[in-house]
């Protein structure tokens, strides 16, 4: 699916990673372990065309692209909610940024739904941010994250704002969420 080769990356002469090579079979979650500092969220800017690489190139699905902007769905660190926005009306963003004529909201209401029973958010659509837990807004953030409805899925640090049994439910519901869904999942995480 995803195939990365000779990437690089540097600030001011400070190489962040060179020569780094990944490949992400299709419907596999795949984890990248390291150090807070190490890059891990620079790869996924990277990858994502948010900052440019030095070098390198990438294949998407047989095809030499630029970046994946556009082609994957991106859960950054901080769950990035609108306080203003019920934790439904947050997820249903990616939905009603896509243009008129490509929206099909009864569907995507329909799937947030699914989604939401999935990932214990039932009840809670018309709450805003500021009324529920960190693992709650987590939660959503990945709701919307899958409203998206993109073949892969970058997930950097879902988890690491958590406490350890929120963190073990979600890792649990990560995992239920990739093989139900079909999605690919590329994620990095400084917790082992």
């Amino acid at each position: 699916m995803l195939e990365v080769l000779d990437l690089a990356k540097s600030f001011d002469l400070q190489a962040v990673f060179k020569n780094l090579n990944l490949t992400l079979p299709q419907g596999h979650f795949t984890v990248l372990v390291g150090p807070s500092g190490c890059g891990k969220s620079t790869l996924f800017d990277c990858l994502t065309g948010i900052i440019s690489v030095d070098q390198g190139r990438m294949i998407w699905q047989g095809k030499a692209i630029d970046n994946l902007g556009g082609l994957a769905a991106y859960m950054q660190q901080k769950d990035m909610l609108l306080p203003w926005l019920t934790l439904a009306q947050n997820s249903l963003l990616p939905v009603q940024a896509k243009p008129r004529a490509q929206r099909d909201t009864k569907q995507a209401k329909q799937t947030l739904t699914r989604i939401f029973e999935k990932i214990g958010l039932t009840g809670f659509e018309n709450h805003y941010p500021e009324q529920v837990s960190g693992g709650m807004r987590q939660r959503c953030a990945l709701a919307r994250t899958l409203m998206f409805d993109r073949d892969l899925v970058l997930l950097d640090e879902p988890l690491s704002a958590l406490d350890a049994i929120t963190r073990r439910e979600l890792q649990t519901l990560l995992l239920m969420l990739q093989k139900e869904f079909g999605k690919t999942v590329l994620m990095i995480t400084h917790d082992i």
